[in-house]
């Protein structure tokens, strides 16, 4: 990769989401943070939290059919994700496809001004990577980063 991607935040889905989500919340003291972008993000219900440092945490309720659904080869939505932040987006892709890793790459689909594409480790782990796609509005821009320094 042409650069080196940054953890943005930790997707967690279940069938008790809510629960989940007040207890990190209180066992991590997150706080909840609304993100405009969290109301439109495939349609789903959505608890977020960040800690001191903004490093975001997604709550979610579980959607094991949401890949077959769209068609896609790996579920965003199942049993949650790790997300990376990267510049280059189609360097991630490149090296995917030259590994021969099965990808769903979602374009900016879910989320306005964020390409995304998600994989999977061996283990089945599901990895989003997202590039803040050029023209998004310094608005769209700062409600997706955790950090400015990110």
């Amino acid at each position: 990769m042409t650069d080196t991607p940054r953890p943005h935040h930790l997707n967690l889905a279940g069938t008790h989401w809510e629960a989940s989500a007040a207890f990190y919340r209180d066992l991590l003291s997150l706080s909840p943070v609304e993100l405009p972008r969290d109301r439109e993000a495939y349609g789903a219900t959505i608890a977020t939290m960040q800690d001191a440092r903004g490093y975001q945490y997604h709550f979610i309720p579980c959607d094991p059919d949401f890949a077959t659904r769209n068609n896609l080869p790996v579920n965003p939505l199942g049993a949650g994700h790790l997300a990376f932040r990267v510049d280059d987006i189609a360097a991630v892709r490149a090296r995917l496809d030259a590994a021969g890793i099965p990808y769903s790459d979602m374009g900016e689909w879910a989320i306005k001004g964020w390409h995304q594409l998600f994989c999977a480790d061996p283990d089945g782990r599901v990895i989003e990577f997202h590039q803040v796609i050029e023209g998004a509005t310094e608005r769209e821009k700062a409600i997706s980063s955790p950090n400015a320094d990110m």
